[in-house]
């Protein structure tokens, strides 16, 4: 078989592939499964023929004549095979039993009898039959030599169940090809086309039809019953091209012990064409099994092959969707106007923060304005307190200075306060474009800092000192005078009028530089709010042109690998193509009708 097919270049080119892809973990283990029992079969180079047939259709005598020994008992109620037992070549008489519960144990023998005895208790039926698993016999049988096993199966029509599941077991695990006896004296009976039908569906048409008992037929009736068995073959199970051949299993086991005893043989006409024409299609049946086996074996290469065909073509259509994906992500990047996008934001944030952060100063600016008029008007109103010219004097040489002082500090001290408020304004509007911004690019960001009460900023504090420098230069220049109630009055009235402009003057520029310190916190944090946006704007042109690269790397692998896979493809489509012709071949072959023609055979 080897100058039709090699497996293992086949074996060796499905391992190559499971190997080199990445599968999903069940589809990765369900192939090596397959490809552990295609090289399990391969490297086994014994060929199994595994015997089917009803109860006393003559199975231990058909084994028996392929062995030219009489090794398995054919008496009706000894010979019910209850355990797949197989035979195979050894120079040495011995016995495994294995049984269900995974132990074995094994026997040698002096003698075929001791060997056929052991059989008798272990692979028929007995009170133990049921805990074993399968007999394996050794035997130094000359046509097991060439290369074969032989795997004798219970009965189709046993009454156990579990001696049907056995046979199913042996035809499906262990066969390369099962032989289907029929008896010629009968019909197919209906347990044994029930068990066909149910049980042997896909292994069909590796099965060999054997007719035994020819021999009980009338020569002129023999190919007349021949033909109406592969009719019925035909019809039961629709097969198209049945291999149905006559064997005498009586007649070559008769031959072969009268030769070993060296007894003389009978001639007799019919029984020397019948006996002929069996030992020609035994020579063609072995010959068959191993055309079967590689029959067998290029199924199972093109199931595992159409399997790997399906996972990588799952992979490569996998790969055809992330590359499309890809590409229009890439594409999508390099066509969406950023800026634009920016640019809008940054006017809306920088309007909303300018509507919050005004409306503050204004609340504010309103607060400081009644609050240096409220102690404006508290100094003036002073000055009438005072009944003594020398304490009037002082107040307004010293004390109305000390008290403009602490107006300008109650006054900046709520910097703090509203530089919170505006930074805190200005935060909220960054929180709104960064969320805008990863919605609209998903681009995650560090968080925003929250604003602190602090301190005055050194410009704030350089702002209070020029006011309270201010309100160092406020100083009356008072003369002496005496404390007659005319003399105060008239000098109250004088101060009074001197005052009041210098105060004047004070609010408006304490006010003004309190405003012009609450645009400079408006403004850096209007500043603060751009530069978020020109931070992202630089971040994420920098990871765009970054995921363009790694999209165009991925893109380039992507169809690198879409192409090893695709070539492997054609690949698996060579090989199956080459698998199907082989077994076209095989199966053409196959469908001589090789001793069938009863009539025809010299």
């Amino acid at each position: 078989m080897n100058e039709i097919m090699n497996t293992g270049e086949y074996i060796s080119f499905a391992e190559e592939l499971i190997n080199k892809y990445g599968w999903e973990s069940s589809a990765e283990k369900s192939l090596r499964e397959q490809l552990s029992k295609i090289k399990e079969k391969d490297s086994d180079k014994e060929l199994n023929l595994s015997i089917v047939g009803e109860f006393s259709v003559g199975k231990s005598t058909f084994i028996n004549a392929l062995l030219r020994e009489e090794l398995l008992m054919s008496n009706i109620l000894q010979g019910t095979t209850a355990a797949a037992t197989v035979i195979e070549y050894s120079p040495d008489f011995a016995l495994t039993i294995n049984f269900k519960n995974q132990t074995s144990q094994s026997f040698s023998y002096e003698n075929s009898a001791e060997l056929k005895n052991s059989i008798n208790n272990y692979a028929s039926e007995n009170e133990n039959a049921k805990d074993i698993d399968s007999v394996k016999v050794y035997y130094p049988s000359e046509s097991l030599k060439k290369g074969f096993r032989i795997i004798d199966t219970p009965g189709t029509n046993a009454t156990e169940l579990w001696h049907e599941e056995t046979t199913v077991r042996a035809i499906r695990e262990l066969s390369d090809t099962s032989i289907i006896l029929i008896d010629a004296t009968k019909t197919l009976p209906e347990t044994q086309k029930q068990f066909i039908r149910e049980n042997l569906e896909g292994v069909l048409e590796q099965c060999i039809f054997v007719v035994t008992k020819i021999d009980l037929v009338r020569d002129k009736e023999r190919q007349q019953v021949l033909e109406y068995l592969k009719k019925q073959i035909l019809y039961e199970f629709g097969l198209e091209s049945p291999c149905v051949i006559p064997f005498s299993s009586l007649l070559v086991l008769e031959n072969a012990l009268n030769e070993s005893r060296e007894t003389p043989r009978q001639d007799n006409p019919d029984n020397e064409k019948l006996l002929s024409l069996s030992y020609k299609n035994e020579s063609e049946l072995y010959e068959r099994i191993a055309e079967q086996k590689l029959i067998a074996q290029t199924k199972k290469i093109l199931l595992l092959m159409d399997d790997m065909y399906s996972g990588m073509k799952a992979q490569m259509l996998s790969i055809s969707e992330n590359y499309e994906r890809a590409y229009q992500n890439l594409d999508q990047s390099k066509t969406q106007d950023l800026y634009a996008f920016l640019n809008n934001e940054n006017q809306a944030r920088l309007g909303a923060f300018y509507n919050i952060a005004n409306a503050r100063k204004q609340g504010v600016l309103i607060w400081a304005n009644q609050f240096i008029i409220q102690n404006m008007h508290s100094i003036m109103n002073e000055i009438d307190v005072f009944q003594n010219i020398i304490m009037l004097n002082n107040f307004l040489q010293n004390i109305v200075s000390i008290r403009c002082k602490d107006i300008a500090f109650a006054v900046f001290s709520e910097l703090g306060n509203i530089r919170r408020l505006i930074s805190e304004s200005a935060s909220n509007q960054i929180a709104e474009f960064r969320s805008s911004f990863k919605g609209q690019y998903n681009l995650s960001m560090s968080p925003v800092c929250s604003p602190q009460n602090g301190p005055l900023t050194s410009p704030e504090s350089q702002a209070l000192s020029n006011v309270q420098q201010l309100a160092s230069r406020i100083r009356i220049t008072v003369k002496k005078g005496s404390n007659s109630k005319a003399s105060l009055i008239k000098a109250k009235t004088d101060y009074k009028n001197r005052l009041a402009p210098l105060l004047n003057e004070f609010c408006s520029q304490t006010l003004a530089l309190f405003n012009k310190t609450i645009d400079g916190l408006i403004y850096t944090s209007a500043n603060d709010i751009t530069a978020e946006i020109n931070r992202c704007y630089a971040e994420y042109s920098n990871s765009l042109n970054k995921k363009a690269k790694e999209d165009s790397s991925n893109l380039s692998m992507m169809a690198k690998t879409s192409a090893i896979i695709k070539s492997d493809l054609e690949s698996i489509d060579k090989r199956k193509d080459e698998l199907i012709s082989i077994r076209q071949k095989l199966k053409t072959s196959d469908r001589r009708l090789f001793g069938y023609h009863y009539d025809n055979y010299d």
